[in-house]
Order: structure tokens, then sequence, then C-alpha cells
């Protein structure tokens, strides 16, 4: 008698924990908000050909490119084990591989000035948890649109701004602007 009421408390339990593995999905939240513009001091003609040169140069290859238009789309593969750097990924999940679709928009302000707008859509493929715990090779896979961090538009802002002749900038300096001007704001 004993041992079966164990059984079932067991198996209640389990089933229990069935149940709340999929309600278990956490999702993180920016700490601040995702720059994804910059106004360049260029031309147009320079501002897209640092905006080739920075895509290339990352060794992505373009599906879209219309002057006329300013559009560039491509897409970049991110490392699995770089998910949670770049995007704002379930926790419960084991990933199998993850892709950023990427937009770039190119408006020109006025002879000297071009604004570059980025836009960036991250899908992930990836099992449950949970379910691989209890489906082993038979969890089911699932494809997941993400938030971004702001990473991807970081990073080619600044690779644009180096390829642009006169507007080369460093990455760790901006960063110590941010933390002193935090700083300054909590004194």
């Amino acid at each position: 008698m004993i041992k079966h009421n164990k059984f079932l408390i067991f198996l209640a339990i389990g089933i229990l924990l069935l149940f709340l593995n999929g309600c278990a999905t956490v999702i993180p939240k920016l700490e601040k908000p995702i720059v994804r513009s910059k106004v360049f001091e260029c031309s147009f003609d320079n501002a897209w050909q640092a905006l080739i040169r920075s895509i290339t140069a990352s060794g992505e290859f373009v599906n879209v490119a219309e002057k006329e238009s300013g559009l560039i789309s491509f897409q970049k593969s991110i490392p699995i084990d770089k998910i949670n750097e770049y995007a704002l990924a379930p926790s419960n999940m084991i990933w199998d591989n993850a892709i950023a679709n990427i937009s770039i928009i190119l408006i020109k302000q006025d002879e000297s000035t071009v604004k570059v707008t980025i836009n960036t859509k991250i899908w992930g493929t990836g099992r449950n948890a949970g379910e691989v715990f209890w489906y082993g090779a038979y969890a089911r896979a699932q494809q997941i649109e993400m938030g971004s961090r702001g990473k991807i538009e970081s990073e080619y802002l600044h690779k644009i701004a180096n390829f642009i002749p006169g507007a080369k900038t460093y990455e760790w300096l901006e960063e110590e602007n941010e933390k002193l001007l935090s700083e300054s704001k909590n004194e």
C-alpha cells in the first residue's frame, strides 16, 4: 500500500511538472533603449559605399540592395553560444540555430548628411529544455521570433562609421562616455 501511494505521488508530481513546464518561459527585458539610427555627415554615395563595405567585410551576403531607395537587406548567422548576447531569448531553450534578418535604410537628409536606420528581426530554432528532459530526441523543435538586444545595430553603426572617411568612431570610448554620463546623473 505504501509503495502504491509513493508511486501515485511521484506520478502526480511528474504530471504537474509536465504541465508547468510550458509556462516557465522567461523573456528578459532591456536595460536601456536600443539605438537603431544615426546621422552621418557625408554624402549619400559615401554612406552607401561604407554600408556595402561594412556588410561584406563581416562576411555577410546581401539579399537586396536598392541604391535608389537606400535599402539593403541581409541575414547574419548568430552562433548558438552568443544568442543571449544578441537576442532577448527565452531562458528555457536549447538552441539549434539563430538567424538575424537585418534591413538597413539610408535616408538622405541634405547634401552632406545621411540618416542610417537598422531594423532587426531575430529567429531562433530550438527545443524547450523541459521537453528535452521528458521526451529526449522526440522533443519538438520550435521557431521563435526574438527581440534584439541592440548589439547587432550597434556593431553595424560602428562598422559603417569606420568606413566613412573622417567619421571613425571607437566603441570603447563611447561606452566610457555613457558610463561617465550615467555617473554624473546619479550624483
